[in-house]
């Protein structure tokens, strides 16, 4: 996976046009001390809003994957199954508006090969217990940038992109597969809680 070219990687991972883009986790606990954001998500596309790159066949399958590693690390997976081959996404980062690296099967060669880092890095940053912002740049230049917030019952993930110089907002929806569900909302915040900060955008455009 990469970030947006014409898109946004992050976002689902579509094929990148131009530059590329990332997307990141929620970490917000709730009673039960799990965060919102960990598991295995799955795309749902007849609810997504995406526009597809000039050519592009489709998809086949969109996958988001958070880990929690410890000591505020989570491991993002994005995987993209399209008829042209599988793409992936992978960032370690903590949310802390730091920029961490993105790799995609090419860039992480490179890595292990020659230890080469990629130009592209991502930040993440906390906004409440259901939501994230996060922002992709490129060679230090901001490509995409949105949100990540997760329903209040847990079982929905809702990822916005928003792209430089383009008017359109791009909202993939996700249904969750896997991890924390049903979780209950933590007072004063996340959605219904009275501080559900401004959400953005990410997410429509991915490739190697």
């Amino acid at each position: 996976m990469t970030k947006k070219k014409l898109f946004s990687v992050r976002a689902v991972a579509l094929p990148i046009a131009a530059l590329l883009a990332s997307t990141p986790s929620l970490a917000a606990q709730t009673r039960s001390g799990n965060q919102p954001l960990l598991g295995l998500w799955k795309l749902d596309f007849d609810k997504s809003h995406i526009r597809l790159p000039p050519g592009f066949a489709g998809y086949g399958a969109g996958y988001r994957e958070y880990e929690d590693e410890g000591d505020g690390w989570v491991f993002e997976t994005v995987t993209t199954i399209t008829p042209k081959g599988t793409q992936f996404l992978f960032t370690a980062a903590r949310f802390d508006g730091m920029p961490y690296s993105d790799y995609t099967a090419k860039s992480l060669g490179n890595f292990v090969r020659y230890g080469a880092k990629p130009p592209q890095t991502v930040t993440f940053t906390r906004v409440n217990a259901y939501q994230i912002q996060w922002t992709d740049t490129v060679n230090g230049r901001a490509v995409s940038g949105g949100t990540e917030t997760v329903s209040e019952d847990g079982n929905m993930l809702t990822m916005t992109t928003h792209v430089p110089g383009q008017e359109a907002i791009h909202v993939q929806i996700y249904d969750r597969v896997s991890g924390p569900s049903a979780l209950a909302p933590t007072p004063g915040r996340g959605p219904g809680g009275g501080t559900t900060p401004a959400s953005r955008g990410k997410q429509a455009g991915s490739g190697d």
